[in-house]
């Protein structure tokens, strides 16, 4: 069988540089020329290609070669598959997005609901709280003539006839009991050179009582009159405050005794 010619290429090329042996400049020379024979001499590059393909170990098993170049395929294969799949999962991200942008307007919408109810609420709730606040002053005042009765017979023990009690409006320019300019009142009972304040209310509370004890001195300086005894009617006071009022000098008339 005749030989290759990249054979021969390579058998000539021994034999021009003589016998390689073990010299280094001699197999680098031999090395720099088939390279450059290799370069010049396509047909050599084709016959070089088939022997690296070629099986030279276990039958059956691949040469280094063709295994680079499957591994070369499969990169390429992975890396168009990786493509697809990205592809993939950018389409879902822009669809969830789009739904998590239409989850945002939904509550949006939802939210500007809830704070318009939340306001008709509130409207409503402060409606509610004028009618009641109405509703108490009316029946408050109401609950007071009802206790002025109740109380006739206590106030009689006092020796204090209801009917000459009258209710004295005093001007309050200093803001001192109640708003500056406003007016309160005070009940008084007087006879000879006795001056009764009485105050009535269906529950009294420390407030009450400084309330009271302003109003009286508002009254002395406006009125020009000196208040000698102070009395409380109430249905209902602690008995902390109670006890605050006594220490003030100031008689509490109340349900649990008179």
């Amino acid at each position: 069988m005749r030989k290759s010619s990249f054979i021969e290429g390579v058998s000539n090329y021994s034999l021009a540089c003589g016998s390689v042996g073990n010299e280094m400049t001699q197999s680098n020379s031999l090395l720099e020329r088939l390279i450059n024979e290799l370069e010049q001499n396509p047909e050599m590059r084709r016959q070089l290609q088939e022997i690296l393909l070629r099986d030279y170990s276990k039958e059956g098993e691949p040469s280094l070669l063709k295994i680079i170049h499957d591994m070369l395929q499969e990169i390429k294969q992975l890396r168009i598959d990786m493509n697809r799949r990205f592809e993939a999962v950018d389409k879902r991200f822009e669809e969830m997005d789009r739904r998590f942008e239409a989850l945002i307007a939904e509550m949006n919408r939802r939210f500007e609901a809830v704070d318009k109810r939340f306001e008709e609420m509130m409207t409503a709730f402060h409606a509610l709280r004028r009618d009641v606040a109405a509703v108490s002053t009316r029946y408050g005042l109401r609950l007071e003539d009802i206790f002025r009765d109740v109380f006739r017979e206590a106030l009689s023990l006092e020796g204090i006839k209801p009917e000459s009690i009258r209710r004295l409006v005093v001007l309050d320019p200093d803001g001192e009991v109640v708003e500056p300019g406003e007016v309160t009142d005070l009940d008084i009972y007087m006879h000879d050179s006795e001056c009764v304040a009485i105050e009535v209310k269906s529950r009294i509370d420390s407030h009450d009582i400084r309330r009271f004890e302003k109003t009286i001195r508002l009254a002395e300086k406006q009125e020009g009159i000196k208040v000698t005894k102070r009395i409380i009617i109430t249905l209902y006071i602690t008995p902390e405050d109670r006890l605050k009022a006594e220490r003030k000098g100031i008689k509490v008339i109340t349900s649990d005794r008179t």
